[in-house]
């Protein structure tokens, strides 16, 4: 039963650390007055820790791969315009075949080539 116990909180998979999640918030509430107050305290310590996670972990983890392999989100940004260049993509229908759709970074939004 040791085993099992310990095993519970070094959790390896998605369903584990699932089952542990779960298990705290019903820790929690099996000793609380089962309540809306009691709900909605879980819910927002899981809401919460969510924006926590989001705010050091994958944010920082996004950061870093934009600086290494740069952006994919151009919201706000000039439209792509066609470039006179040789481009292997081809059945595009809004440009001739052979023309690069150049992105802010440089990169064709096609063929994925920095011309």
């Amino acid at each position: 039963m040791e085993e099992r116990t310990s095993a519970i909180f070094r959790p390896q998979t998605a369903g584990q650390l699932s089952y542990l999640i779960t298990m705290a918030y019903q820790y929690y509430l099996k000793r609380q007055k089962f309540s809306y107050s009691a709900l909605a305290t879980v819910a927002g310590v899981l809401i919460l820790t969510l924006f926590e996670f989001v705010r050091r972990i994958v944010n920082n983890y996004e950061d870093q791969k934009i600086k290494e392999h740069g952006d994919v989100f151009y919201v706000g940004q000039k439209p792509a315009e066609p470039v006179k260049t040789e481009c292997s993509y081809v059945g595009w229908e809004n440009f001739e075949d052979g023309d690069h759709v150049i992105g802010p970074r440089g990169y064709c939004y096609l063929c994925g080539e920095k011309p």
